[in-house]
C-alpha cells in the first residue's frame, strides 16, 4: 500500500498523465473491438471471455510489449471502421438494387392501368373525387391531340404511404393518378440493421409543376425515387441487370463477412490478454503518480506499507525486474520507522479470504 506524495498536486498536473490517457485511450479500443464482436455473433458477452486464468495474466507487460499493442488496436480499430462503412455502402446498393427489383416487377400492371385512364378521360385517385384539372378538356385544346404523362416511381415505408397519398392528394389539388403495392419480404435498413416493410408506389400527372410537387412531397416523406422504363422491352432489359446486379453483390457480402469474422475470431482469441496488459498498464502509471519523481537523480521515490513477513519477496520481485530489464541500477529498499499506526492486514486463507 503506498502514500501519496504528491498529494498538493492535481491529478491533470501529475508525471505520468500522459501515459494514463493513452491506457484510457487503448480501453476504449478494446470496448470497441468487444462491440464488434457482440454485434458479430462472435460472443454474446464480450466479459465471457475473461477467464482471469492464463499464466502470461500474472506478467507485467513490457513498454514494448505496450508500444505492439497500441499500434495493433489501432490498427485493428481503423480496419474494423473500413469494413463497417464498406459493407454499409454495400448493403444500401444491395437495398436499392432489391427496391429497384421490386419496382421493376410490380409497375407493370400500373402503366396499363395509366393508359386506359387517360383514354377514358379520368385521371384521379379512386379514393376521392374527380380530379380539378380534366383530361378531356387537355385533349380537346386548341393544338392539342393527347396527353403526355409523366411519372415517378420509388419505395416508400409501408407505414408512411396512406398520409404520404393524402398529402400528395391535397397538395396537387387531386391531379395525380396513385398506385402503391406492399413488399412482401422485409427489408434490412442499413443504417440501423433492423428490418423494415415498404411498399412499391407510382405517381402519375402530367406537367413539369406537378412534377416539382410529386418529388418534393416523396422528398418529405423520406421516399425513395427510382427511374423506371415505361415500355416492357426496357423493363425487362433492366430487371435483368439488377438481377445480374443483385448476384455479384451476394457475393461481395458473402466475402466481406467471411473476411470480417476471421478478424472477429482473431481478436476473440487475445481479447483478454489484452484487457489484462491495458488494465495494469493504467494500474501501474497510477500507482506510480503517487511517488515523488526527483528530477536531479532521475529517479522515484515511493513511500508505502508492507507486511514485514513479506519484505523479501518484494526485494526479491524488484531483483527480478531490474535483472530482467538489464539495469545497471539496483533498486534500493529501505526500512524506516514511523509513529504513523499501520493500515489493518489480516493472513486469510481460502475460507477467510471470501469475507476478509
Amino acid at each position: 500500500m503506498f502514500r501519496d506524495m504528491n498529494s498538493e498536486v492535481n491529478s491533470f498536473s501529475r508525471t505520468f498523465v500522459k501515459e494514463i490517457r493513452r491506457a484510457d485511450e487503448m480501453e476504449r479500443k478494446i470496448r470497441f473491438c468487444a462491440q464488434q464482436m457482440e454485434k458479430g455473433g462472435i460472443v454474446e458477452d464480450a466479459t465471457e471471455l475473461l477467464t482471469y486464468e492464463a499464466e502470461s495474466n500474472w506478467r507485467q507487460p513490457s513498454y514494448s510489449e505496450i508500444e505492439d499493442l497500441d499500434h495493433k488496436l489501432t490498427r485493428l480499430e481503423t480496419e474494423l471502421k473500413e469494413m463497417n462503412d464498406n459493407e454499409r455502402n454495400l448493403q444500401r446498393n444491395y437495398l436499392e438494387l432489391i427496391e429497384l427489383r421490386h419496382i421493376v416487377k410490380l409497375t407493370a400492371q400500373y402503366f396499363d392501368e395509366a393508359r386506359r385512364k387517360t383514354s377514358a378521360g379520368s385521371f384521379s385517385s379512386e379514393n376521392d373525387s374527380t380530379a380539378l384539372l380534366g383530361f378531356d378538356e387537355i385533349e380537346t385544346a386548341p393544338g392539342r391531340t393527347g396527353v403526355k404523362l409523366g411519372y415517378v416511381t420509388g419505395v416508400i415505408h409501408r407505414d408512411r404511404y396512406e398520409a404520404f397519398e393524402r398529402v400528395m392528394w391535397r397538395g396537387t389539388r387531386g391531379n395525380v393518378y396513385m398506385r402503391h403495392t406492399d413488399i412482401q419480404e422485409e427489408l434490412m435498413d442499413p443504417a440501423t440493421g433492423e428490418m423494415i416493410t415498404k411498399c412499391v408506389f407510382v405517381a402519375f400527372y402530367q406537367g413539369g409543376v406537378l412534377e416539382t410537387k410529386v418529388k418534393r412531397i416523396s422528398d418529405g416523406f423520406g421516399a425513395t425515387n427510382y427511374p423506371c422504363p415505361e415500355t416492357y422491352e426496357e423493363r425487362r432489359a433492366l430487371q435483368a441487370r439488377v438481377a445480374s446486379g443483385i448476384e455479384e453483390l451476394q457475393m461481395v457480402l458473402a466475402r466481406t463477412a467471411d473476411f470480417r469474422k476471421r478478424v472477429l475470431n482473431e481478436i476473440a482469441d487475445s481479447y483478454e490478454e489484452w484487457y489484462i496488459q491495458s488494465m495494469k498498464m493504467k494500474a501501474t502509471y497510477h500507482t506510480m503518480n503517487l511517488f515523488n519523481f526527483d528530477m536531479s537523480e532521475s529517479a522515484l521515490i515511493a513511500e508505502g506499507w508492507v507486511p514485514t513477513a513479506k519484505l523479501y519477496e518484494v526485494q526479491r520481485a524488484l531483483k527480478d525486474v531490474t535483472d530482467r530489464l538489464g539495469s545497471g541500477v539496483p533498486t534500493i529498499v529501505k526500512t524506516t520507522h514511523t509513529p504513523e499506526m499501520p493500515p489493518t492486514y489480516h493472513i486469510t486463507n481460502k475460507f477467510t479470504s471470501a469475507f476478509q
